[in-house]
């Protein structure tokens, strides 16, 4: 499911136009607006600077959009909206995540006290967010009167610490890695029921491949998150076998093998800072032309996918890569509490590394 942002512009503002009205039309059942004699409501809604307007898109079509403003020094959410047909699906907090990310530093989200499904959606939201650090307030606001008020930083934390390892120096954090992939990868969208016997062979890639990247970010000296990376030529061979390459060119690709976050310290722009780091130590060894990932393939609407489950399309779009359609491959393992290991379909995802 490929999903990301794009901005409102006059070449594409036909489309706020039909989504600003439905919006208008649900909102009125709370600020009781009423339409025109065409009907038509009144718009309040401005998407041009000094604030900036956003679509959120799934499959190349629009699910809804969001308008951020900018009030007394934060970032505020001044519009927000998901198509009906695509709430519960985890793609509205995916929206506001990516918000969140684009902009950081101090924010505040402010609700109306009678619009109950907007304040519990924020509250989880933000608390997600922040793992908690949020403070809540009511203000009086001079054109909806009393509100309720999130604040918040989407900035990472001072404590934090990044550092990239090379060669045999990445040695010791191995056991690192083995164990954030046994527990990110029992989570959805993989339920990855751990082998040893492969986790074994996977770790020693990276022991044995040259220019292999491991990007570490620490807190108070605790490993929170990994990125990985080694020369396409050196990875898996069913990843390999996906691309149809003469060994020259494939000697021209790297991979981008994982980013893993522990659930705790997740949408704190970790996994941005690691790849960030990943990508500036990459283009310095002047060695490779491409960038490629894989990801799995999943349905919006599998009835294992948790409410809260958002893809990192938008992430990996926001990095300058283009999904390849005719490029997949097929992975096999166990489930949890699966007998017999199945076959995962995978995506690829490539980038023009530019020095």
């Amino acid at each position: 499911m490929e999903t990301h942002l794009i901005p409102i512009t006059k070449e594409n503002v036909h489309i706020f136009d039909v989504f600003v009205q439905d919006y208008e039309a649900e909102f009125s059942a709370i600020t009781k607006k009423e339409p025109n004699a065409e009907g038509r409501f009144a718009l309040e809604v401005d998407w041009k600077k000094p604030n900036s307007g956003f679509y959120f898109f799934v499959e190349k079509k629009p699910v809804g959009f969001a308008i951020k403003a900018d009030v007394e020094g934060r970032s505020d959410i001044a519009e927000f909206y998901i198509l009906p047909c695509y709430r519960k699906t985890g793609l509205g907090k995916g929206l506001a995540f990516a918000l969140f990310d684009l902009f950081p530093g101090p924010w505040q989200v402010r609700q109306i006290p009678t619009a109950k499904e907007a304040i519990a959606f924020w509250r989880t939201v933000i608390h997600d967010y922040t793992q908690g650090r949020y403070t809540e307030d009511q203000i009086e606001d001079l054109h909806w009167g009393q509100v309720i008020r999130q604040l918040f930083d989407s900035r990472a934390p001072s404590s934090l610490t990044i550092c990239v390892l090379r060669g045999k120096e990445l040695l010791s954090h191995l056991p690192e890695l083995a164990k954030l992939r046994a527990i990110i990868f029992r989570e959805y969208p993989y339920l990855y029921e751990v082998d040893p016997t492969f986790e074994t062979s996977y770790l020693h890639l990276f022991a044995n491949a040259p220019n292999t990247i491991l990007v570490v970010a620490k807190m108070k000296d605790q490993v929170i998150g990994i990125l990985s990376g080694l020369p396409l030529m050196y990875a898996q061979k069913e990843i390999q076998q996906a691309f149809d390459l003469s060994d020259r060119e494939m000697g021209q690709h790297y991979a981008l093998c994982e980013i893993l976050v522990a659930k705790e310290h997740r949408s704190k722009r970790i996994g941005s800072l690691l790849y960030n780091e990943f990508e500036s130590h990459l283009k310095k060894m002047n060695l490779y032309k491409k960038l490629v990932l894989w990801q799995i393939i999943k349905n919006l609407h599998d009835p294992k996918r948790p409410s809260d489950y958002f893809s990192l399309d938008h992430f990996w779009h926001k990095n300058g890569f283009i999904k390849q359609p005719n490029l997949h491959c097929d992975l096999k393992w166990k489930e949890i509490s699966q007998k017999e290991e199945t076959l995962h379909r995978f995506e690829f995802w490539e980038k023009d590394l530019k020095f």
